[in-house]
């Protein structure tokens, strides 16, 4: 494993840091994950890499609203009520640019969250009411 480097002989030409590219990150960006039941996770791009790759064939993708936020589901998990697709989980939130997906900092969690539960509806099957999300 590559150690990170750091040195500075006060000279701005030489000084620097040097990191193993994948080891670089924003402690303070991360992947969602959104449970239709509010609960909220924030994981690392690398650990949202590794559920995309599970998802390979049985994931999709729908974009929170008109943000930039995109969800990603299992769509073997969907359900139709009155006429509309719908999914009771949880899903994998990015912040999209172009067909790049990014983290999301903390800051915007709050932002998020608005997104995302515009997107939800309260439905009921029998006695139980359960929130789910509309895709």
């Amino acid at each position: 494993m590559d150690q990170i480097t750091i040195d500075i002989q006060l000279n701005p030409i030489t000084d620097g840091i040097k990191v193993p590219e994948a080891d670089v990150s924003r402690p303070d960006a991360h992947a969602v994950i959104l449970g239709t039941n509010g609960k909220i996770k924030q994981i690392s791009m690398k650990e949202a890499e590794h559920l995309l790759d599970q998802m390979e064939n049985c994931g999709a993708g729908v974009n929170l609203g008109k943000s930039d936020y995109i969800a990603f589901y299992n769509k073997e998990k969907l359900f139709k009520a009155d006429g509309e697709d719908y999914l009771v989980g949880s899903v994998l939130i990015f912040h999209r640019s172009g067909n790049i997906l990014k983290a999301i900092p903390d800051d915007e969690i709050g932002d998020l969250l608005e997104v995302a539960m515009a997107q939800m509806d309260t439905l009921k099957a029998g006695d139980a009411c359960f929130s789910a999300l509309r895709v």
